[in-house]
């Protein structure tokens, strides 16, 4: 498995069996922990920017960001790398994170 090291040792004790088993495994709930986690930051900052990047005309406010053009640089290029394409990750046909179930809801939240 690339990027795995698995180190043996022998056993120090006369009563062991030598034969140890070894099971790799998916976890597919750590996988899903981490992806909600991921989501869950963006939609975090999408939340802190778009909160920031109002103007109230009636109230006659400007947000932190509003005209601030690094800022929504920052988001587009956690969007664009949220939509890419990928290649060189093994033997899948999943490609891109919305084939792995990413959508963008009408609030650019994830």
């Amino acid at each position: 498995i690339q990027g795995m090291t698995l180190v043996a040792k022998q056993s120090t004790s006369a009563d062991t069996d030598p034969t140890v088993d070894l099971v790799v495994s998916l976890d597919t709930t750590a996988i899903s922990n981490k992806v909600n986690a991921f989501v869950n930051m963006y939609n975090d900052a999408l939340n802190f920017v778009n909160a920031r990047n109002k103007y109230d005309s009636d109230a006659n406010t400007i947000g932190t960001f509003v005209g601030e053009a690094s800022v929504r640089n920052i988001l587009n290029n956690l969007s664009t790398g949220i939509s890419a394409q990928y290649s060189g990750i093994g033997n899948t046909s999943l490609d891109s994170l919305s084939q792995m179930g990413f959508k963008t809801n009408k609030d650019g939240k994830r």
